[in-house]
């Protein structure tokens, strides 16, 4: 391993969100382990993310801290994800990114799982993730022209996303059974 960092809120009734990369070593995306997020990543994912500004690498290493590792590569990155700009491609990236996770969510939440906590915490993540990739992606089109950190792109969303999003996360943390209910209100949110 090369670098783990802990980020997120750190708050005591929110998951624990951990980011790490390895060198040469196939790794999966994302893990949710009891009440962890865990993304491991390998260097040549990594390059791929940053040059697409993703939330899943840019996030952990613009507000996380370094639990083992080197700060001189988190240095790097962060040197070389701020020389980045939204692009076009970029942007149509995160929407792709959205609409997967939307699908993610949506396949979750037809099969009315009522007592599985590491199902709901996977339908409640994508929604989280549905939202995130889509807030990035408007704001990259519409007013920034470096990375983004989550706090300030959910902030400066619309007055509804940004109570949708204080919704799933409260659904998230109280581990409450997946609703399609949700995604409807997206869909009334963007399609408005």
């Amino acid at each position: 391993m090369l670098l783990m960092i802990h980020y997120g809120s750190g708050q005591k009734d929110r998951d624990l969100d951990f980011f790490s990369l390895y060198d040469g070593v196939e790794t999966t995306e994302r893990l949710l382990i009891g009440g962890i997020d865990f993304v491991a990543i390998s260097r040549d994912v990594l390059l791929r993310y940053l040059r697409m500004m993703d939330p899943i690498v840019t996030e952990p290493l613009l507000t996380g801290k370094i639990v083992c590792g080197n700060a001189e590569l988190r240095d790097k990155l962060v040197s070389m994800l701020n020389s980045y700009q939204p692009t076009q491609e970029v942007i149509r990236y995160l929407i792709s990114r959205s609409f997967q996770s939307y699908t993610e969510a949506y396949k979750i939440g037809i099969k009315k799982v009522i007592k599985d906590y590491r199902i709901n915490r996977m339908f409640w993540s994508a929604v989280s993730y549905l939202i995130s990739y889509w807030c990035f992606a408007k704001q990259y089109n519409c007013r920034y022209d470096s990375v983004a950190k989550l706090s300030d792109v959910v902030n400066s969303s619309s007055k509804d996303i940004s109570a949708l999003w204080r919704k799933v996360e409260k659904s998230k943390r109280n581990r409450l059974t997946p609703s399609l209910e949700i995604l409807s209100e997206w869909n009334d949110i963007i399609l408005r």
